[in-house]
């Protein structure tokens, strides 16, 4: 498998800029992801712009290559339902959380902000608000700390840091492998939970100190 370094960008990278990031990036990995508000770039494999609608960072952070750079089949089709049902079982709520009309499970953990999981062609994808977008400060900057987390991995726990749809909110996004038993399943929500908790107050922080 292959590793993935992001690169969140208002517009399709310039050749200069490419050149820069892959002396930086491919010492570690041979794929390097370029993510725009109109869709994703990689600059090893594909070499060709890929269009999406789905904002700036809809795009996880794992991706499965195989050695001819071809997208990984998965090994196996995920019970996701039972899963879920599992989780339920283990967290003792009071219901076992149902999937929408588009195949995703909301699920609301005490206190916690509510994580959707659903399931993807590379795995097992979850996706969580932080907090609003701060109207005040410098958006440029606290945008381009963020963006540094992502790149290297830094609190992130190997999820990305992005926006939702409307740009109204921060989000944390991480992906599961197929291969998922019902303990990687529990300890990984945790986890990704942590880091949303971690995210809340970091952005607050670093956004009052560019005030």
């Amino acid at each position: 498998m292959f590793g993935i370094c992001l690169v969140v960008s208002r517009k399709k990278p310039s050749s200069k800029v490419i050149q820069i990031l892959s002396a930086i990036c491919f010492p570690k990995t041979d794929n390097i992801v370029y993510a725009t508000r109109g869709g994703f770039w990689i600059a090893k494999g594909a070499k060709r712009w890929i269009n999406s609608g789905e904002g700036v960072l809809r795009l996880t952070t794992r991706m499965c290559l195989q050695k001819n750079k071809e997208p990984c089949k998965p090994k196996l089709i995920m019970d996701l339902d039972r899963l879920i049902e599992n989780l339920a079982t283990k967290l003792k709520l009071d219901a076992v959380p149902q999937k929408n009309k588009k195949g995703h499970y909301p699920l609301q953990i005490g206190a916690s902000p509510e994580v959707t999981v659903h399931p993807l062609d590379t795995g097992l994808f979850m996706t969580a608000k932080i907090l609003p977008i701060p109207k005040e400060g410098n958006k440029e900057a606290l945008f381009i700390y963020l963006m540094k987390a992502n790149l290297l991995r830094q609190g992130t726990g190997g999820g990305a840091i992005g926006i939702d749809k409307e740009e109204q909110f921060f989000t944390l996004s991480y992906t599961l492998p197929f291969e998922v038993n019902d303990q990687v399943f529990y300890e990984s929500l945790e986890d990704f939970l942590n880091y949303v908790d971690y995210w809340k107050e970091e952005i607050v922080k670093y956004n009052v100190s560019l005030l």
